[in-house]
Order: structure tokens, then sequence, then C-alpha cells
């Protein structure tokens, strides 16, 4: 899933990623990272791109597994709800970090199809938390190294210690707060939610604490009767979390917007091509026809009746013959535009079947002998008769006759072009050798680029008219067959492009 789509929008969106003080992840439901943000490295050790296509539960504590399937298992029937999670992971440097976080389910929304995770690293408040329960004898020093406001009062709700961060927090001073009650530092909306369940739990766990300069402070609270009869409050400042928890609606947002202009433009692009490939097609069929009967027409003309009018019917069938050339190669560019939308669309389909891929090269290189009257070629066989393989067979000839019109278009007459195949173990290595000006490394690595023409000069002549799509097809064609494309050449060494396909042990059709 590409978050780079280049659309008005990306700065905006560039920035709400960048900034977002959280891990931002989407994750499908057998638990792999489709996508993490930025600030996912920081709190993980882990780059992004090491991220992506790693299952998240591979990172979780054994122990938390299970809770964690589970309650993934249940939110995924529950579409658009949320639920929050802590849990043990993995940092790279191999310690094991508590987490706080937040999962979404939008596999119903078709523009994000995921769970959207954010979390964030509470190892922190966990290690205090714990360590205060342990070791409630060495609570002041674990206290007053806390980050969060640690409150602890009598049952009435009289103050009876604060840490600094406390202080800093409310704005008093330690003196100042053991004069004062809960109450004090609730404003009036608030004052039911700092009352204590029998339990020992808060009635909420989120409220707003008033500062001694009125201000009011975000603040999330944990709540624990100790053994002796006090309550130990743990306040978190979470102005910070609520401003993520914007910036992440405004993400999910600017997310979905993205995606649905995405498929807008998808779907214009696809309408594009239908209307262009309908109406170049059209008229290429009525010109091939009438091209068809007016060398019919030739034929049946009288021959011999005078050196003028045999000269004249020898250069109508030249042209006619060129116009017929021109017409199917422009079908050619049309097939190829409709097999560029059928991949993106994914609706480009095989037909395997096994066959004696010896057959093949012979018929493509017998039928490209036949059409080019200027160049040789010369076919290689390998020392076996049959070479069996499962493949389309006219995708694979299609392939083949990409390579062939390649190598002659880059090939002067007076060179020649070798076809060859060779096996080696499991697989077959189909090649194309020409002689012509070869090949920069750089343009050996994008001829397989969609849309990419390299500049080497042809023959005179020779029309080098395209739209660099044939060797992109056929690399895909070559991959969807299990098999691999590749070139190897250097400037004025001419090139030999290959592919490789796996053989098959059972006999072929063909």
């Amino acid at each position: 899933m590409s978050l780079t789509t280049p659309t008005y929008r990306e700065p905006a969106f560039r920035a709400l990623i960048e900034h977002c003080t959280d891990a931002v992840t989407l994750m499908m439901t057998d638990g792999t990272i489709i996508y993490a943000n930025p600030s996912t490295e920081q709190i993980t050790g882990y780059p992004t791109a090491e991220l992506v296509g790693k299952n998240s539960l591979a990172l979780i504590h054994a122990d938390d597994i299970q809770h964690i399937t589970t309650n993934l298992f249940n939110l995924q029937a529950h579409p658009g709800t949320s639920i929050s999670l802590e849990y043990r992971m993995q940092h790279k440097n191999g310690n094991w970090r508590w987490m706080e976080g937040t999962i979404t389910n939008l596999l119903h929304n078709p523009l994000v199809n995921a769970f959207v995770c954010y979390c964030r690293d509470i190892t922190e408040r966990k290690q205090t938390e714990i360590h205060l329960r342990q070791n409630e004898e060495h609570y002041r020093v674990l206290v007053e190294q806390a980050s969060d406001g640690i409150f602890l009062t009598d049952l009435p709700g009289h103050y009876i210690e604060v840490n600094s961060a406390g202080c800093k927090m409310s704005g008093y001073t330690r003196e100042e707060l053991l004069t004062r009650r809960i109450e004090d530092l609730a404003p009036d909306p608030d004052h039911e939610a700092i009352k204590v369940k029998e339990d020992g739990t808060a009635t909420r766990s989120q409220w707003f604490m008033k500062r001694k300069d009125g201000g009011l402070l975000p603040i999330e609270l944990t709540v624990n009767i100790l053994s002796t009869g006090n309550m130990l409050g743990i306040a978190r400042d979470i102005s910070e979390r609520l401003r993520a928890e914007e910036e992440r609606e405004q993400l999910v947002r600017a997310l979905q917007e993205e995606k649905e202009a995405l498929y807008q433009a998808e779907q214009r692009k696809q309408a594009f091509v239908r209307m262009v490939t309908h109406e170049l097609r059209t008229p290429l069929t009525g010109i091939l026809g009438f091209l068809d009967l007016a060398r019919l027409l030739a034929h049946q003309l009288p021959r011999g009746t005078s050196s003028e009018s045999d000269t004249l019917l020898e250069k109508m069938e030249i042209m006619l013959r060129r116009a017929e050339e021109e017409a199917d190669r422009e079908t050619r560019l049309i097939e190829e535009l409709l097999d560029v939308a059928r991949m993106e669309r994914q609706t480009f389909t095989l037909v395997p079947a096994r066959h004696n891929l010896v057959t093949i090269i012979q018929e493509v290189v017998s039928a490209q002998q036949q059409a080019t009257h200027t160049h040789r070629l010369i076919l290689q066989p390998p020392p076996q008769a049959v070479v069996s393989v499962l493949v389309d067979r006219d995708r694979i000839g299609q392939v083949l006759n990409n390579y062939l019109t390649n190598a002659l278009k880059y090939s002067s007459p007076d060179q020649k072009v070798v076809v060859g195949l060779e096996v080696e173990r499991s697989t077959a290595r189909v090649f194309v050798r020409d002689q012509g000006p070869g090949l920069t490394e750089q343009q050996q690595q994008q001829v397989w680029e969609q849309f990419y023409r390299a500049d080497n000069s042809v023959p005179p002549g020779t029309d080098n008219a395209g739209l660099g799509l044939g060797l992109f097809i056929a690399r895909l064609i070559v991959e969807q067959h299990q098999g691999q494309v590749g070139v190897q050449s250097r400037p004025g060494a001419g090139s030999t492009f290959w592919f490789s396909l796996p053989l098959t042990d059972e006999p072929s059709s063909t």
C-alpha cells in the first residue's frame, strides 16, 4: 500500500505522519504489517522497511499472544470499533518493552482494509507500577524519578505525599498540596470522576486536573489502594496524546481521501484505456480489411501487358504490404496497452498446459524469419528433442517474439541474430543474442520498466516507434510462470536477452 501518491494533499498528509508521536501501523488479520510510520522506528528500533511484511505477533511476548489474538479475533467481528491493549514487545536491541496500543477495525472500509494500530511505549509507567507493588519500601526514590505525577492520599482524600512531577503538573508546591484534598484539584464537573470504587479503582480513568493557575490539564489516572489503607494515584499528562489522537483521526481521514482519489484516478485511467483502444481498434480492423481486399484486387489485375504496368503493380504491392505491416504494428501496440490494463486490474490470465519448448521456439523463429527478408536468424537447439514446460503457449511465444523484434530492430542486415535454448538441471533458459549497439548498466536496469525506451541508435531505415511496454509485459508474463528474465550487454558489443522457465517432468502435449 503506497502512501506516497502525489496529490495536492501530500504535504499536509506527510506532515501528519512525520509529526505523529505514536507508532502508527496498518495490520492484516493475520498480524502482517503492511505500513509503518516514521515514529515506529524510534519506538521499536526496527526501520520501517524491515517492519513492512513482518508478522507483528512475532515481536509479542509469549505470555501476551493469547490475550492479543483473542481480542483481535473478537474485534474482527465488530467493524469500526476499537480496543486498547497493554502488552510486551521485543525491541530490536533484544529488550522487552511495554506497549499501550489502540487498534481500530477498518477491515470493512475498502479504502483501508486493515487494522489501524496506534501504540506508544509505556514501559516506564509499567515498571513504576510493578516496582511500587513489589518494593513498597523503596517507593520514594522511584516516585521522585518518575515522569508521571504520583499522589498518595488517605481514604478521605487528603494528600499525604506527592512527587516532583505531580507538583509540576498541578502548579502547587509539595507543602501546598499537603494541605489540600483531591477535590481541590478537580473542577466541579469532575468531582464524581475522582471517587474511588470499592475495588480501589477510579470511576473514570481520564479527567481534568485543575491547576493552581486555574488552567485545566487533561490527565489519565490510575488508582490503587495500598496495604496501608492509603490510595496511590499515578497521573499522566495526556495533552500530547490527545493532540496525537486528533492527528491520528486526521491521518485516517487523509488516508481514506487519498485512497478514494487513487481509486477514482485508476477508474478514469481504465476508462481512458478502454476508450482509446476501442477508438483505435475499430478503424484498424476496417483498414486491414480494405488492405486485404486491395491486395486481392491487385493480384487479379492482368500482368505482362507492359513493363510499365508490371512495375506499377509491384510498387502497389510493396506499398500495400508496408501498409499492412504498419497496421499490424499499431494492432500490437493496442494489444500491449490492453495487456498492461489487464495486469493492473489483475484480470490478466494465463492458460498453462504442458508444451515442448523446442517446438514453440522453432515456430516463433520460423515465423519471424518469413517476416523479415533482411536479417538471418540462427537457431541453436539443445541436444534434447523435447524440453517439457508448463506454460501458456501463446504468451511465451509473445515473449520470444518481443525479444526477436527488438534484436532485429537494433541489428544491421549484415548482422546475425542467434536464438538458443539451454537446459540445466530443472530450468530451461531461452536467449536471443544480437550484435547491436548494446546497453549500459543503467539501461539494463531500466529496460524492464514500464514505458522505458532505450535511446540507442537503430540502423538507418528502421522504425523505432513503440510504447516501451514490450519488455515490461514480457517480464510480468515470465514471472507469472515462476521464471526470471535478464540481459547481458555492454556498449558496442551487442546484447543477450534471456528468460528462464521451470521444467516439468511430465510429457508435453506438443
